[in-house]
């Protein structure tokens, strides 16, 4: 809401000169503005991610936290697709962190990033520490 009300109009708000800063993109796609014309089917399948993140977070109670970033994300996402123009399902999402190096992305997206590179680099640190049954050895 805060980015529609201070850069609605192609306003930018400079953070680090035109290497960082606010402007307001309205994404009908997936990241990076992929598949803008897949709108509805982008809102359920975002929704069934999240809804098996939710029932796997509560297989996996060790990765809470992780799964928290990755579930939050894809519910803000989810919000935004129900509640702005041009209406439910179809709605598209806000982004405002602009950067001259990547496409603009807002909070959500950090979070469902961050977390799925938290959950990756903790599988890998579970297969590294894991036991070979094979070499076990008794």
């Amino acid at each position: 809401m805060w980015a529609i009300d201070q850069l609605d109009g192609g306003r930018r708000i400079s953070i680090l000169g035109k290497y960082l800063g606010f402007s307001l993109v309205h994404n009908p796609g997936a990241a990076f503005g992929l598949f803008p014309g897949a709108t509805i089917f982008i809102f359920f399948a975002s929704f069934v991610v999240v809804v098996a993140a939710i029932f796997w977070g509560w297989r996996h109670p060790e990765i809470h936290g992780r799964l928290g970033l990755v579930i939050g994300g894809g519910i803000g996402n989810l919000i935004d697709r129900m509640i702005y123009p041009p209406g439910p399902f179809r709605g598209e999402v806000i982004d405002f962190i602009d950067s001259s190096f990547w496409p603009t992305f807002n909070l959500a997206d950090s979070a469902i990033v961050i977390g799925v590179g938290l959950l990756l680099l903790s599988s890998r640190g579970d297969k590294e520490n894991a036991v070979d049954p094979a070499s076990d050895t008794q």
